[in-house]
Formats: C-alpha cells, sequence, structure tokens
C-alpha cells in the first residue's frame, strides 16, 4: 500500500496491519490533522510520493496544530533532521568514478586509494541545483588520471577527463559534454570529506563542482531554450573564485593556441553570440533525438 494511503487509514482508525512499516512507526503521531489531511487534499503531490518528504510534511504540520501527541520541541527536532534527510531526495547525478594511478609509486598509490570512493559518495549525495530534481539523474563519467604527487606534502597533480550524457525519452541516452582538464593541483588525504560551500574555493573539490555545472547547464539546455544559464552562472562564479585564490587553471592565460580554458569555456556559454548554439541543443534533442523511437522520418528531417 502506498504511504500516504497506509496513513490516511490510520488516521481514520482501519489500523496499519496492511501497511508499510515506515508508516506505522508513528509518523502521524495519533493526529487526525497531520500527513492524511494534506495528502488527501493533494494525492498527485510530488512530496506525498516518497516516505522522507512524507515525515517531514508531517512534522512541519505537528509543530503548527495543537493536535498532536509529540511534544513541540520534539517535532521541530525531528523536522530538523528530516528536512536534511530530504535533500537527498534533490540529488541530480548518476555517476561513474575511476581514479587511476598507474603513474604512482605504491606509497602515493595507497595514500590516494580512497579518492574514487571519496568523490562516488560526494556525487551521489551533494545536490548542486538546490532543488527538487523532477527528471531522470544525469549519467556523469569522471576519470581521475593521477598523474604525480609528494607524499611529505601530499599535494597531487592530475588531469581530470569529465564526460556527462542527456537522457531521452527512449531510455537511451545521448552524449553532450566531454573534456579533459590537464591542470589540476590539489592537496589530498585519505578519506577526505568533500563539502560543497560556493564562497569558499577547495582546490579539489571546486574543478569537480566546476564541470558538474556546467554538466547540469548542458541538461538543462535540452529541456528548454536557454535553460543552462543559472548553471553556467554558478560555473563562472566558481571560476572567479579559484582566480581569486590565484589558483592555477582558473586564469584567462592560454598555454597552447586553440587551448581551451575554463573561464573561456563559460563565458563562451554565457555569451549572446552562443545563443543558437544552445537553442540548438534543445532541438537536436527534443525534436531530434527524442522522436526517433516514435517519429524516426519527422526526426531525422528536424535533424
Amino acid at each position: 500500500m502506498p504511504v500516504a494511503d497506509c496513513c490516511w487509514h490510520r488516521a481514520i482508525g482501519k489500523g496499519c496491519d496492511d501497511c508499510a512499516p515506515r508508516c506505522c512507526s508513528d509518523c502521524c503521531w495519533g493526529g487526525k490533522n497531520c500527513l492524511p489531511k494534506r495528502c488527501a487534499a493533494e494525492p498527485d503531490d510530488h512530496a506525498c510520493n516518497s516516505a522522507a518528504a512524507e515525515y517531514f510534511w508531517c512534522a512541519v504540520h505537528c509543530i503548527t496544530t495543537n493536535n498532536f501527541a509529540m511534544p513541540k520541541i520534539q517535532c521541530i527536532l525531528v523536522a530538523a533532521i528530516l528536512a536534511s534527510s530530504s535533500m537527498l531526495l534533490a540529488q541530480e547525478l548518476e555517476p561513474r568514478v575511476v581514479v587511476d594511478v598507474s603513474m604512482l609509486s605504491p606509497e602515493l598509490r595507497q595514500d590516494v586509494s580512497t579518492m574514487q570512493y571519496d568523490v562516488l559518495t560526494y556525487l551521489r549525495q551533494q545536490s548542486f541545483s538546490g532543488k527538487q530534481w523532477q527528471g531522470p539523474k544525469i549519467p556523469v563519467e569522471l576519470t581521475i588520471y593521477v598523474t604525480g604527487g609528494n607524499l611529505a606534502t601530499r599535494r597531487y597533480t592530475a588531469r581530470l577527463l569529465y564526460s556527462s550524457s542527456i537522457n531521452l525519452d527512449s531510455g537511451r541516452t545521448s552524449p553532450i559534454l566531454r573534456v579533459l582538464d590537464q591542470q589540476w593541483t590539489f592537496p589530498y588525504t585519505l578519506n577526505q570529506q568533500l563539502t560543497f560551500q560556493s564562497l569558499r574555493f577547495d582546490p579539489f573539490s571546486t574543478l569537480i563542482d566546476f564541470y558538474t555545472f556546467i554538466a547540469l547547464g548542458f541538461d538543462a539546455d535540452s529541456y528548454e531554450y536557454l535553460g543552462g544559464t543559472p548553471y553556467y552562472q554558478r560555473a563562472q562564479e566558481l571560476c572567479l573564485l579559484g582566480a581569486a585564490n590565484n589558483a592555477p587553471g582558473y586564469t584567462q592565460v592560454v598555454q597552447q593556441p586553440g587551448e581551451l580554458s575554463r573561464i573561456s569555456l563559460v563565458t563562451e556559454l554565457l555569451n549572446p553570440r552562443f545563443e543558437n548554439f544552445r537553442k540548438l541543443i534543445f532541438d537536436y534533442h527534443y525534436d531530434g533525438m527524442n522522436r526517433f523511437a516514435t517519429e524516426p522520418d519527422s526526426a531525422r528531417a528536424a535533424l
């Protein structure tokens, strides 16, 4: 039985014998004006479709009504805890991470042995958009080639290959981003805890965040004209933050002819001269690739 229906049955006195265990653990605290009332009034509300969100709304309602069995201070604490846990629902990525340490000595390899797990955990748990993610998760692939390091200082050099794809209506994916960044220097320790802070530069995680926002921008551009602008702006802010910290790779300096720097990449994506290119991303996927499964002839014509 769906969780919302289960809580509704409990509220009207039908019991929970056939209900999901997570609903029967006093999520409604015996109050008939709690979660069931909200979900009965809004049966199609997305928030009612997941247990974590339902517990959260129940806690919030408990705070604002006199009909509750749990002390108000406990309700506030539960609401705060569940609000943070519900943010996991907003996660946007389906990540795959590979760390290549073939160029390192055995001692250095041991020092970065948790890097793959640390990055994967970060990408799985961090919400970059800051809002409830409605669509399918974006497939992203990161390959980190660790090219050198110093065991005394625990500083490393690496190259980052970042790829992302667009989800199609057919269930297949379409590659959209593939970039190799060859200038990455950072400190790293075993079991490093990665956190996202928009106003704090981190030599390791900020580069991952930068390309993740680029990937989010491309994905949003495929759903609506220029939909990725807010994400490109976030990427640009990270570039400026890196430049303010004199970090390598975040300035306009281009070492080789034709080389694309981080700041020039995001500046061009935000340049009005490139708006037609970004609109083409939407047309290509919406009018073309998404229609191949059902209307192959018209899709070919659109492309």
